[in-house]
């Protein structure tokens, strides 16, 4: 198993479907929205190790999880 890596990324078969695995995945700038900052702010915060980004081709994911628990931080 890959460090940092959700446990739905591992499967114990090879026939692994995305489709499940972008369910607990959202689009950067949806994840700017959802916790009200910008996607530069979003970018810094991955640059420090504060969040981790997912690249699939040109697209950049972020957990559901952690865009949740970012946005129940920012509302303290």
């Amino acid at each position: 198993m890959v460090e940092n890596t959700p446990p739905y990324f591992h499967s114990q078969n090879d026939s692994t479907d995305f489709r499940e695995i972008l369910q607990h995945l959202v689009p950067m700038k949806q994840a700017a929205q959802d916790i009200g900052v910008t996607t530069m702010t979003l970018w810094r915060w991955e640059r420090l190790g504060m969040i981790h980004a997912y690249r699939i081709g040109r697209e950049v994911l972020i957990e559901k999880a952690e865009v949740e628990r970012l946005r129940k931080e920012r509302q303290r």
